[in-house]
């Protein structure tokens, strides 16, 4: 029933878009949802996790694998070295990390949000984020807050939504989109403003999504030159990275650097990432992270992840072999001590 209804999640977009297409407008509403805010393992996940000695003393990579074992894999980082696994999720999605190393896991069956110190295996907090089918996250750098996108589920009416939770902890204010059907990913920019990727696979829709820093409405751009768009996106510091899905088994996965001034983004860089066989994985269902000039990006056809220069592309500069095959969410963990 679990891999069903995410496969349902993916598909059913393009049958909506027509649809939304119709909706027009920017009607946004607020919202607030319970949240759960525990501690220990009392906030769940699984007696199974494991994770070896000494390895939170480094910079740690964690990798979704929803589907077949919904967990999610640690390795060293740039190492690429298996050093733990957390367990006990429905269906872990999206990833994402803060400046102190806290890992965020969007458990998006549960509908919940599950916090873990550096190389923790219990959970130091939940978020219930029920209502909104939540997806992927980020975090804002400058206040700690948290965004998850969301939306998407069938048959249920639920529609792409921003839920932002001050300082990652309470209930959370909920932005609520009619022109957009799904949230995968989305981040923040240096200015506090939350960017999403929309999953359309019409040309003529919206497929880059902007909540402003203080705001209550989303801004909706077009980038002409993506036909594809849902893909994984991440702020690098000084543009927007968005990945753009084509659904194809053969050629480079494409990182698009995108600048937004006003309600106007423009592509200024077009990135690469090639492997020998050239079969990565494009689809939206597949995360990549940003850190220290480096992209890591799964290759799902290959089930392996690639390391590459960033913004340079090219071929890998290294790869790490794995059995698994679906690998959404993929964020870096920093060992926060060396940073003192």
């Amino acid at each position: 029933m679990i891999i069903s209804s995410r496969l349902v999640r993916g598909v059913s977009t393009c049958g909506c878009c027509a649809l939304l297409a119709a909706c027009g407008g920017a009607f946004t509403q607020t919202t607030s949802v319970p949240a759960l805010h525990a501690t220990g393992t009392s906030a769940m996940p699984s007696s199974r996790s494991w994770m070896r000695a000494k390895a939170e003393s480094g910079d740690l990579l964690y990798i979704s694998s929803p589907y077949p074992t919904g967990e999610v894999q640690v390795f060293s980082y740039p190492q690429g070295k298996l050093v733990g696994m957390l367990s006990g999720f429905d269906w872990p999605w999206g990833l994402c990390s803060d400046s102190s190393g806290d890992v965020f896991i969007v458990d998006a069956e549960a509908q919940d949000i599950v916090e873990y110190a550096h190389g923790g295996t219990s959970p130091i907090a939940t978020l219930n984020d029920a209502g909104n089918d939540p997806n992927g996250c980020a975090v804002d750098p400058a206040t700690g807050n948290l965004a998850v996108a969301g939306g998407g589920r069938v048959p249920s009416t639920v529609m792409a939504n921003i839920a932002i939770y001050q300082d990652a902890r309470g209930s959370p204010s909920v932005y609520t989109s009619t022109v957009d059907y799904v949230f995968y990913y989305c981040t923040y920019d240096e200015q506090g403003n939350v960017f999403a990727s929309a999953n359309y696979f019409d040309s003529a829709d919206f497929n880059l999504t902007e909540l402003p820093e203080g705001g209550s409405k989303f801004i909706y751009m077009r980038v002409s030159q993506v036909k594809y768009a849902g893909g994984a996106i991440q702020w690098d510091g000084r543009y927007l990275a968005l990945g753009s899905p084509s659904h194809e088994p053969h050629g480079p996965a494409t990182i698009y650097q995108i600048q937004v001034s006003g309600s106007t983004p423009t592509i200024v860089n077009t990135i690469k990432l090639s492997t020998k066989q050239d079969t990565n994985s494009k689809g939206g269902d597949v995360g990549f992270w940003i850190q220290a000039g480096k992209i890591v990006s799964p290759e799902s056809y290959n089930k392996r992840i690639g390391i590459w220069r960033y913004p340079s592309g090219g071929e890998a500069a290294k790869t790490i072999n794995d059995h698994r095959g679906l690998y959404p969410g993929v964020t870096v963990s920093v060992d926060a001590t060396k940073m003192r």
